[in-house]
């Protein structure tokens, strides 16, 4: 009940804000994918499932925070895709080594979520950084401008 209030809240705060628009300031805290995804993760390192023993609600959420990095840095529906056909989306995208390295995450996570596989502290701690290196080898290259030649005014 509090979750269907908490999305009711959330989804009129949304339309009061695009009836007004966004304000200069909002536009400048709209992160890269890279960035949301980095500050997730971060947030779920930082929670306390893995403390309380919520494994597979820990692995759920690293798994969405993945595929919603895809959605926004591929515009791809990732949330809707199985681990499988997220693979294949992939194919000609990426190289082999990143859409291993993929599978190998979503894998993992898939195991804890669905064949209730506990996994060790060292795993937990290998998977978060695999999935922080999924991000790093994928983001999208910074547009830097170009230095052109230097002019000296006459």
């Amino acid at each position: 009940l509090s979750a269907l209030l908490g999305v009711g809240l959330g989804t009129f705060f949304l339309f009061q804000q695009s009836k007004r628009g966004l304000s200069p300031l909002a536009q400048e805290e709209i992160l890269s994918p890279h960035d949301e995804a980095y500050q997730a993760l971060n947030r779920l390192q930082h929670s306390d499932l893995i403390r309380k023993g919520q494994l597979k609600l820990y692995f759920l959420h690293l798994s969405e925070i993945l595929r919603r990095y895809f959605e926004r840095r591929y515009q791809i529906r990732a949330l809707e895709l199985t681990t499988y056909e997220l693979k294949n989306e992939f194919k000609d995208r990426l190289n082999t080594e990143q859409g291993q390295l993929i599978n190998d995450v979503l894998s993992f996570c898939d195991l804890v979520k669905f064949a209730k596989y506990l996994p060790t502290p060292l795993e937990i701690i290998r998977q978060n950084n695999q999935a922080k290196l999924v991000i790093d080898q994928t983001r999208e290259p910074e547009i830097r401008p170009e230095a052109g030649p230097l002019t000296v005014p006459n």
